[in-house]
């Protein structure tokens, strides 16, 4: 008999010719052990349920869906209307910002581009303007942007093609310390808390506020071809001002030290000769380091008394009429010339090779410098002797500067040996009387 048939019996069934005494307590004990199992079922699947509908002591409610307000609409893009609320095409809006969507040949999804308009108006211009891009197909690139170091590499590529290689050298090892610095950082990625952080560093090291100032515009030149190639936003340059610098004041060399330093230098080794023609020929034409080591004899015309310059440093040429020192100078150097050399100062190591000039005669000066006890005398001193000369001479700055290869019409020549010139008219004042 099954427990639930035997249980509709009543308390008291009279048991049957086939139910034997020990069969009876056999069901029973059947019943009770199945009743139990049904219970813990039951108790298991009533504690599910209560789980699962939030009747958990310790569960938090579900959160209620939020309403569909202007407020749930933040860093979502939606579509822009116009003045009769409709949707201008192609122009979207997230945060303020707009965007416009447009679709390029190639790409499978449409490109979002943001626009720097904050008007309807001028989002329809810039719009034009993208589209004009488009067709081109001159929009940047999509995917990431170039590492700082890959961008610096092909600003240099360009360099190297455009500037001369004393320039290109000196960009090279400025942006070799970018590149340990930040070559790493995508250029989007770039911060100006990144260009401070290195410029601090430089101050720290010992690098003076000139040095800072040239990395700053050295970093710059490579973030604003980024800016042209639409792979920045702006400038992470921006806003960071130059460090204060005021240029010291170079002293000028007096006749006695000059004197000295001509003395010191026809003892200074073996081409001594040769190096005090040289910085006799620096005294009275000016010329920098270079161009004068670069001087061949095809540019000196004896018969119109004019020398020529091709400058290395802003590559023009400069004319400059002889003066009486100065004829005489190159009338001497060119009686005892070096027959196979066609310039003015040919290298002494050349040998049989091939005709050159001289490399340097920085070691010959640091030799004369010693000699003459003037430690702090270079060879831009000389140039300044020059101009400062010429200006007490009263001759009008504009000449100077032309004498100089300056193309600011006299401008620097009047800002660093103006009151030199003043000084020397008020000497001539003094000296007039009625």
């Amino acid at each position: 008999m099954k427990p639930d048939a035997w249980a509709r019996r009543g308390s008291n069934p009279e048991p049957r010719d086939y139910e034997s005494p020990a069969l009876t307590i056999e069901l029973q004990a059947l019943y009770r052990e199945n009743l139990t199992g049904y219970c813990r079922l039951c108790y298991r699947f009533s504690y599910g349920l209560c789980y699962f509908h939030g009747m958990h002591a310790n569960a938090t409610q579900r959160k209620a869906k939020p309403e569909d307000t202007a407020e749930n609409h933040r860093n979502r893009f939606i579509r822009v209307l116009d003045h009769r609320k409709q949707p201008v095409r192609g122009l979207w809006e997230r945060n303020g910002v707009f965007y416009h969507q447009t679709r390029v040949a190639g790409e499978k999804s449409p490109r979002r581009i943001r626009l720097e308009a904050t008007t309807l108006t001028e989002a329809r211009a810039e719009m034009a303007e993208t589209a004009k891009k488009r067709v081109a197909k001159e929009l940047p690139a999509r995917g990431l942007k170039p590492t700082f170091a890959a961008s610096a590499e092909e600003y240099l590529e360009v360099t190297r093609k455009t500037k001369k290689a004393g320039t290109v050298h000196k960009e090279e090892c400025n942006l070799g310390m970018w590149k340990r610095e930040i070559g790493a950082l995508r250029v989007d990625q770039v911060t100006r808390a990144h260009i401070l952080s290195v410029l601090e560093k430089r101050i720290k090291a010992g690098a003076s506020k000139r040095t800072v100032n040239l990395d700053l515009i050295m970093v710059g030149n490579v973030f604003r071809r980024c800016l042209a190639r639409e792979e920045i936003r702006k400038l992470p340059t921006d806003g960071i001002e130059p460090h204060d610098y005021t240029r010291p004041t170079r002293r000028l060399i007096t006749e006695d030290e000059l004197s000295r330093l001509l003395g010191a230098a026809k003892a200074a080794g073996r081409n001594g000769a040769q190096f005090y023609d040289y910085l006799r020929l620096l005294t009275y034409t000016g010329a920098r380091e270079q161009d004068a080591l670069r001087l061949r004899w095809d540019a000196i015309d004896f018969k119109g008394e004019r020398l020529t310059f091709d400058t290395q440093k802003r590559d023009t040429t400069v004319w400059l009429d002889f003066n009486p020192a100065l004829g005489a100078l190159l009338r001497e150097m060119h009686a005892r010339r070096a027959p196979d050399s066609e310039y003015l100062f040919p290298s002494p190591r050349r040998g049989g090779g091939p005709d050159r000039p001289c490399g340097s005669f920085r070691a010959a000066l640091n030799l004369a410098k010693v000699t003459a006890k003037l430690p702090d005398i270079g060879f831009h001193d000389l140039r300044h002797h020059f101009a400062s000369v010429a200006v007490m001479a009263g001759i009008d700055v504009m000449t100077i500067a032309a004498w100089l290869g300056h193309k600011d019409k006299g401008a620097l020549v009047l800002s660093t040996y103006g009151h030199l010139r003043d000084k020397h008219k008020r000497e001539a004042a003094r000296k007039l009387s009625f």
